[in-house]
């Protein structure tokens, strides 16, 4: 298994027990633990104006009221990670502000069907989304930072189930 914890505001100053924590836990389940501990700051100094938008895992997001199943404006995205982001950050949320000015270049864009059993609910769940890339250009820095942050913590629904993951290339 593979996992990363990322912690934001103040709990950065609690990292190190954290850390010794999940390790003194899971060595006592599994054998062969390694841990490794990166502190980052997530700090934006420059930015490109067009980007590669990589969808890893499957991005499950409603467009016009339905989950989205061949293709995806910006916008949902961007307003999705904004609403996290003042989530995250206890803030009172503020309405996305950006340029609406960019353009999708092109989108490889296909839906990728994904079931689970829930033991719980006795049922078959859909854990499917959309996968593969998009360009975009003419983005602003707001636009920008936000997609970053979005490669962290994920985007749409089920991201805490791993669903949503991104990647973010710049291309200039």
């Amino acid at each position: 298994f593979r996992f990363s914890i990322i912690l934001f505001d103040n709990l950065i100053n609690f990292a190190d027990k954290i850390s010794k924590t999940m390790f003194e836990v899971l060595s006592q389940e599994f054998k062969d633990i390694k841990l490794e501990v990166l502190k980052d700051e997530l700090k934006i100094d420059t930015f490109s104006s067009i980007v590669k938008i990589e969808f890893l895992t499957p991005l499950r997001i409603k467009q016009n009221n339905k989950i989205a199943k061949n293709s995806i404006d910006l916008l949902p995205l961007l307003s999705s990670i904004n609403k996290l982001y003042y989530d995250i950050d206890n803030k009172e949320y503020q309405k996305l502000n950006i340029s609406t000015d960019y353009k999708i270049i092109s989108s490889h864009l296909e839906y990728k069907k994904i079931t689970r059993k829930s033991n719980r609910q006795k049922k078959l769940m859909d854990f499917g989304g959309l996968v593969g890339d998009m360009i975009v250009s003419n983005i602003d820095k707001k636009t920008y930072e936000l997609l970053k942050l979005g490669e962290l913590i994920g985007i749409g629904k089920n991201r805490v189930f791993g669903l949503g993951k991104i990647k973010v290339e710049d291309i200039n």
